[in-house]
């Protein structure tokens, strides 16, 4: 197999790795020889996969391979290996698709999270799939007090959390105690009274969280005073 076809299985590797609920949360913090390497390792297995379907089906004798192969001005001795070079893209694909039936993307970006020890995006993660509130702190001092609504995990300084904000305002410098200065649950209320679906989200870079913890509404309001009626 040319250099040209053996392309076609590291890019069915790469696309695997990438679509891939399961492997993409990985892939995404490694350096780039990294991945061509993992592409490439994931390319061979797709490709003798392909080969042996290809062989199996006869595929080299095919009328369209044998147009393909013509118009390219190719040996038609190597439609099998044609065949199994584009097919195994076609399995990089269709295999993560399959996986991703049954392994969501946010479990796999959570399994990452703990695996890698990165505890702002445990908690955040934890808030999200048990519906609780959570308490932000960014760089700029603003707090959010908020639902978690989605995680869209990247790079490293290109991962957003996507927020429902329900209370927001700052940590005092000194004390660190925080001050609510916006209420946004009136607001809130008369979008759902009026039929409207938007819960004024707001999306965060998680490179600008100091820190993330979880928020109990109740006991709050209990020793601050304050009410979100």
């Amino acid at each position: 197999m040319g250099l040209g076809l053996a392309l076609f299985p590291a890019l069915g590797g790469y696309l695997f790795l990438l679509t891939c609920n399961t492997t993409r949360p990985r892939v995404q913090h490694v350096p780039g020889y990294h991945l061509v390497f993992a592409s490439a390792l994931a390319g061979v297995f797709f490709y003798a996969a392909a080969f042996i379907i290809a062989a199996n089906l006869d595929l080299r004798n095919e009328p369209f391979v044998k147009t393909v192969l013509t118009h390219a001005t190719m040996d038609v001795h190597l439609g099998t290996a044609v065949s199994a070079a584009a097919l195994s893209v076609l399995l990089g694909l269709a295999l993560a698709l399959v996986i991703n039936l049954r392994d969501s993307g946010d479990a796999a970006n959570r399994r990452a999270a703990e695996r890698a020890g990165r505890l702002r995006e445990i908690l955040l993660h934890n808030a999200m799939s048990g519906g609780g509130l959570v308490e932000i702190s960014l760089r700029k001092g603003k707090s959010y007090v908020a639902l978690v609504q989605k995680i869209v995990v990247g790079q490293p300084r290109s991962s957003d959390v996507l927020l429902v904000p329900l209370l927001s305002g700052y940590r005092h410098r000194d004390t660190r105690d925080l001050h609510i200065t916006t209420n946004y649950f009136p607001i809130l209320e008369r979008l759902r009274t009026r039929g409207m679906a938007s819960d004024l989200p707001v999306a965060v870079p998680l490179s600008e969280m100091v820190s993330v913890r979880p928020f109990d509404l109740e006991i709050w309001e209990e020793f601050s005073g304050f009410s979100s009626e």
